[in-house]
């Protein structure tokens, strides 16, 4: 039975022979004049990264016949030669799958500008006799039919010859062993810490170069599994139910938000900011970091021997540091989705929805001010489809790993990206060359396992002895995440210093949050320590001339629905934007609900509750600990329909959106 090993590497060869031959038509077809020349460095990477993605849907493919060998091994002599046959029969069929994917993703490529992606399931939503009849009309598909049977018949007639017979079953086995741990490694892809991913994809700063690198069934497999992700489907009130409400006029009700029909009570969500003429003579630059995993209950922790803040910490000290903030999801993509886009749905952009203009996207109230908006990672733009999805949203500028390695060359990297440092020293430069103001987003992503530093940072002290037995990790392992942390921390300092230094240090707004708590250091029990859990710091830096108030309450529950909002209202001048219940928290006259997490909880200064499900109250005791209420009282119970209010309509209003543009009606802000 070791044909079927001799099948298995025919097919290997095949298989790379055909998307090796597939990557460089799509170069010869559509690559910019002089771009092997330009950038031939980053043309050599995408080949060889694209070769590894080859490989590792080659593997992934062939490694699950490989344990058929050991069966067929067992089978009667009449019943291997079946074997044999379905054998090459599964190879056939994938190669000519693997051929078939690959000319389609050329055309695709063509008329899309991109490998694969959701849209190429439009084929079975939209009109499809219609789109068929295009394709038939605009494309050679006859002679691509043709070409597939000359394939199939070429392969069939390859394999049917047989190897020469092996006849020391020790080297059968051996050669069984080896070839199918050679699969599996090639299906991981990978030799590090984690396998090949799709957030491995950008290797430039040029979207072409990054385009070619997946082949067509890698491409399609991503498309589907975002189209996964992403499904909403066809009625903008399903969301409702789950907050107790059958429409979305009842809920508005409790808001005091008096709408005849869906599209008014869609309008009826946008605000405007005070008319302040010092703004539109002298608009700042604003910025936002939304930093990995930035505890709140970890800073809470700092002291001068347990220096968790190094270079921020004396901006801390001149700014807003809210210390009673949650995250508005418990992931960095969730809470990113949830910031950029004011959606409650998430993940939303991964699929075909990223690729349609999001009325409720957070940033175009910048963008419409005039502003240069700009997105920077420290991971790859490919990671989560950003350097594709956010040029969508009112982005004009998207930046990821391979933009700051460029910029800087001495760059250091973990496996999730460029070190915070570097990634705040290249926002440093943009906003320093910048003719106009800047609406900067920035995602560091240092402070995530497995907690690994650049090799030239020199801690600050730090001192385990002021848990007093809080944390469960081991002191090596609890170390790393406080390095890790206070990197993150000083880098931002860094930038900080780096505004003063230019001079923009006075022009510029700064918000600062974390995506999310600070993971496997503490241990919550429950939800009476909820606060902790999902707590996060939210900071904010407004010079003096844009502060319009002369108090702050630095005790006010907040989350990252108050982030924006709060931007708005210190840079732009009468500008329009989408509340998602959220405030100025900066003002103490504004009317707030409390801090949201999830969309399913919140927690204010009388207590917390559950906004979803069976009635969960809680109560602050003597102590300033959660506490069970059994019986809460109105006020109580007014801040929980109203917020269940403000949850229930965001979902609703992002099905809404996205619906009616579907079906190219009704309501479009943006058209305003």
């Amino acid at each position: 039975m070791h044909e079927v090993l001799s099948l298995v590497w025919r097919a290997l060869l095949i298989a790379v022979v055909v998307l090796g031959s597939a990557r460089l038509m799509l170069y010869i077809g559509y690559a910019p004049e002089g771009m092997f020349g330009d950038e031939g460095r980053d043309v050599l990477k995408a080949f060889w990264l694209g070769f590894r993605f080859d490989l590792k849907v080659i593997g992934s493919c062939l490694a699950p016949l490989l344990l058929l060998e050991p069966v067929f091994f067992l089978l009667p002599t009449s019943w291997r030669v079946v074997g044999v046959r379905l054998a090459k029969g599964y190879i056939v069929l994938f190669l000519l799958l693997l051929l078939a994917l690959s000319i389609g993703n050329y055309f695709y490529f063509g008329f899309y500008h991109s490998p694969f992606d959701p849209i190429v399931f439009g084929l079975f939503e939209d009109d499809t006799a219609a789109i068929i009849k295009s394709i038939w009309e605009d494309y050679p598909v006859l002679y691509g039919f043709l070409g597939l049977l000359v394939f199939t018949a070429g392969i069939s007639w390859w394999l049917r010859y047989k190897p020469d017979p092996l006849v020391d079953g020790r080297f059968v086995a051996l050669h069984f062993i080896g070839t199918f741990l050679l699969m599996l490694l090639l299906a991981r892809g990978s030799l590090g810490i984690f396998p090949l991913r799709a957030m491995d994809l950008a290797v430039s700063d040029n979207t072409f170069i990054n385009h070619s690198v997946p082949n067509g069934a890698y491409a399609l497999r991503q498309a589907w599994r975002d189209r996964q992700h992403t499904a909403i489907g066809d009625d903008p009130d399903i969301g409702l139910k789950k907050y107790g409400f059958r429409h979305p006029q009842d809920a508005a009700q409790i808001l005091g938000l008096n709408a005849t029909d869906k599209t008014d009570l869609a309008k009826s969500f946008y605000q405007r900011t005070p008319v302040r003429p010092q703004l539109q003579a002298h608009p700042p630059n604003v910025v936002i970091a939304l930093m990995e995993s930035d505890g709140r209950h970890l800073l809470s922790y700092h002291q001068a021997s347990n220096n968790l803040l190094g270079r921020f910490e004396k901006y801390v000290q001149e700014g807003t540091l809210l210390m009673h903030g949650l995250a508005a999801q418990n992931g960095t993509h969730p809470s990113l989705e949830a910031m950029l886009f004011n959606t409650a749905i998430t993940p939303l952009t991964r699929g075909q929805y990223g690729f349609q203009l999001l009325p409720s996207s957070a940033i175009l109230p910048f963008k419409q001010a005039g502003y240069r908006t700009i997105f920077v990672s420290s991971g790859p733009k490919s990671w989560r489809r950003l350097g594709r999805v956010l040029p969508r949203q009112g982005f004009d500028e998207v930046y990821g790993q391979a933009d700051i390695i460029k910029a800087i060359p001495e760059t250091q990297s973990s496996v999730w990206g460029a070190y915070d440092d570097y990634t705040f020293q290249f926002a440093s430069q943009l906003m320093a060359d910048a003719e106009q103001p800047v609406a900067l987003f920035i995602l560091p992503v240092t402070n995530h396992t497995p907690h690994t530093l650049p090799d030239n940072y020199r801690p600050y002290p730090l001192d385990l002895s002021v848990f007093k037995g809080h944390r469960p990790k081991e002191d090596a392992e609890a170390l790393r995440i406080l390095m890790t942390y206070q990197y993150a921390n000083d880098a931002l300092g860094g930038f900080m210093d780096r505004l003063r230094e230019s001079g923009l240090y006075e022009q510029t707004l700064v918000a600062v949050t974390g995506d999310h708590n600070t993971r496997n250091f503490f241990k919550y029990s429950g939800e009476t320590e909820l606060d902790y859990k999902f707590g996060v710091p939210i900071f904010f830096h407004i010079p003096e001339s844009y502060l319009f108030s002369e108090s702050v309450d630095l005790n006010r529950y907040v989350s990252h629905r108050d982030i924006f909002p709060t931007l708005y209202h210190h840079a732009l001048s009468g500008a329009e934007y989408l509340s998602p219940g959220g405030v100025d928290v900066l003002d103490p006259d504004s009317q707030h609900l409390g801090a949201m997490n999830e969309f399913r909880r919140v927690v204010y200064s009388g207590g917390a509750m559950s906004l979803i499900g069976k009635d969960h109250f809680l109560r602050w005791d003597e102590d300033g600990q959660l506490t069970l209420e059994k019986n809460p009282d109105k006020a109580m119970l007014a801040i929980r329909e109203k917020n269940r209010a403000w949850a229930a309509l965001m979902e609703w209003f992002i099905r809404y959106q996205l619906l009616q543009q579907d079906g190219s009606k009704g309501y479009n802000h943006s058209s305003k």
